[in-house]
């Protein structure tokens, strides 16, 4: 019997020598990264036009008159076809295009609710031109199903039956309207995405909220570090309109494109935000009952619990406070975000403990009015904010605000708020707040109606126009 002869085994592939110096490391594999998902993005926009195709009700129809005429039959019209869950379509002629990246899970915050918020309004000025989309390899998806979901304006245009999940729009002249900073993993087809619709004559506007990863990149990891600055440069070279959120975030970005010696062609301008506190998503009526009777002892405080939020400085005069015997009780409403362990098991401790403090993570649009209306302070302790909505709600329901001394909490909080410095005043701070008289009453915040007609009235000739 013949004996059997393994096969050679074939050499191990030799290991790829890498550089000893760590910057030329990183750019190497910051460009592999890129390859490899600019490569993922063109083969995911293949499989997308392939899948388009093939249900396309058109294409099935050829497809099917082919076979009959090979089989020496007439062809028959077609039937009415059932719309797929995935078709390819041009967009709306002069659509504004609302990216609802930050509606997605892994990145809701309060960005999400700026976006609802701003394509709701629009659609209803727009007579139901916005479409909610994501740009995802180089094409934009809508979202029909979210869309029927959100946006309810009267003169929007519904198809009979039930829509489909969703629809990859090709390029066409528009607008492309985003409040978010994309995913790095995600920026390949973003781009690409936004190249094609202006190559067609489209707008890319962009929502600036802040520059704090650059201003203050201390209270943000590594990855955003590095990501923000690439991001907001592209913006700035590629953008046709920016809007900033407040007069300081302006600022900041024009100090930082000085800095930078980058060059912006896009056009430079402020639309605030609007502001809906009430339970339905409406500001207080006339008439309706403001704060509670003051005690002079509940603090609140509203806002992600992270670094750049002050958590810190709310713990150290929340413990002060206690040890001088005080009554004042704390309220922090809000998530928990990147924070320290150190920091946390504080919360934790002191929400557990006697500090009069308690922590809420998830509370609702009705608890959060109930909150306003029963506490006698808000405290906005961040140390650095593009906007600060806590503010604006607060002196909506008339409730007294003391907030660190940002330009920007100057700039919406007014003269009737009061500020504090450092965190060593903070303690005595709170104290004076909540013996000092009442202010004048509710301050009315602008609504998100007047937020998106700015931003139609910052968008170039008659891009999209109003009903």
């Amino acid at each position: 019997m013949a004996a059997v002869t393994a096969e050679p085994t074939p050499p191990p592939t030799p290991a790829l020598p890498l550089p000893d110096d760590p910057d030329l490391l990183r750019a190497m594999l910051i460009a592999a990264r890129e390859e490899r998902d600019r490569q993922f993005c063109e083969l995911v926009a293949a499989h997308d036009w392939i899948n388009g195709v093939l249900t396309n009700p058109a294409y099935r129809a050829l497809r099917r008159s082919r076979q009959l005429v090979r089989r020496g039959a007439r062809p028959r019209p077609p039937k009415a076809t059932v719309r797929s869950a995935r078709l390819t379509a041009p967009a709306t002629p002069g659509a504004l295009w609302v990216d609802i990246t930050p509606l997605d899970e892994s990145m809701r915050s309060g960005i999400a609710r700026v976006t609802i918020r701003l394509a709701q309004e629009l659609d209803d000025l727009t007579c139901g031109r916005v479409e909610l989309v994501r740009p995802v390899a180089g094409r934009f998806r809508r979202d029909l199903s979210l869309e029927a979901e959100l946006l309810a304006t009267p003169g929007r245009v519904r198809e009979a039956g039930t829509p489909p999940a969703s629809q990859v729009s090709l390029p066409a002249a528009g607008v492309f309207l985003s409040a978010c900073v994309p995913p790095r993993e995600r920026a390949a087809g973003w781009w690409q995405a936004i190249a094609h619709m202006q190559a067609s004559g489209g707008i890319y506007a962009q929502i600036v909220h802040d520059l704090i990863p650059v201003s203050a990149p201390d209270f943000f990891d590594q990855g955003l570090r590095a990501w923000f600055p690439e991001w907001l440069g592209a913006v700035a070279d590629r953008a046709d309109v920016i809007i900033a959120v407040s007069q300081a975030t302006l600022d900041d970005l024009e100090a930082w494109l000085a800095t930078r010696g980058e060059h912006c062609g896009a056009k430079l301008t402020v639309v605030r935000n609007g502001a809906d506190v009430g339970t339905d998503g409406q500001l207080p009526a006339d008439g309706e009952p403001g704060p509670s009777p003051r005690r002079g002892t509940d603090v609140l405080v509203v806002g992600t619990i992270e670094p750049r939020k002050g958590v810190e400085a709310v713990l150290d005069a929340a413990a002060e406070l206690h040890r001088r015997g005080s009554p004042v009780r704390f309220t922090l409403v809000g998530t928990k975000g990147w924070i320290g362990d150190s920091t946390l098991r504080r919360l934790q401790a002191a929400d557990a403990g006697e500090q009069n403090l308690r922590w809420l993570q998830r509370v609702g649009d009705a608890d959060l009015v109930e909150l306003y209306r029963s506490a006698d302070l808000l405290l906005a302790p961040s140390r650095a904010e593009g906007y600060g909505l806590p503010v604006v709600e607060a002196r909506a329901w008339g409730l007294p605000v003391l907030a660190r001394d940002l330009p920007v909490f100057r700039e919406v909080g007014g003269t009737d708020t009061r500020y504090f410095g450092t965190d060593a005043e903070l303690p005595d701070a709170i104290e004076a707040a909540l013996a000092a008289p009442t202010p004048g009453g509710p301050v009315s915040p602008r609504s998100w109606s007047a937020a998106a007609a700015d931003v139609l009235a910052a968008l170039p000739g008659d891009a999209t126009g109003r009903c």
